[in-house]
């Protein structure tokens, strides 16, 4: 499969390539050949990683009360009963 790639397709698969989860690999395939010769999304790739790595930075991780799951579930019954 051929996917031509151009800024505002790339715009649109930007955040899932950071993340590694851009799916197929022709897709992926056309977004790396358009990176090499587009400075401008070349830049929003680095500005998209810089965010993702602050928020890892500063977000901090919470952990769920142990007893979270089984209020949900007990909620959720009543809503159905």
């Amino acid at each position: 499969m051929c996917l031509n790639m151009n800024c505002k397709k790339a715009e649109k698969y930007l955040a899932a390539f950071v993340d590694g989860e851009l799916r197929g690999w022709w897709r992926r395939r056309a977004f790396v050949k358009h990176l090499e010769k587009c400075a401008l999304c070349q830049k929003m790739v680095e500005i998209q990683k810089q965010i993702k790595n602050l928020l890892h930075a500063k977000v901090r991780r919470m952990k769920a009360p142990d007893d979270l799951e089984t209020k949900i579930h007990q909620a959720l019954e009543s809503e159905w009963h």
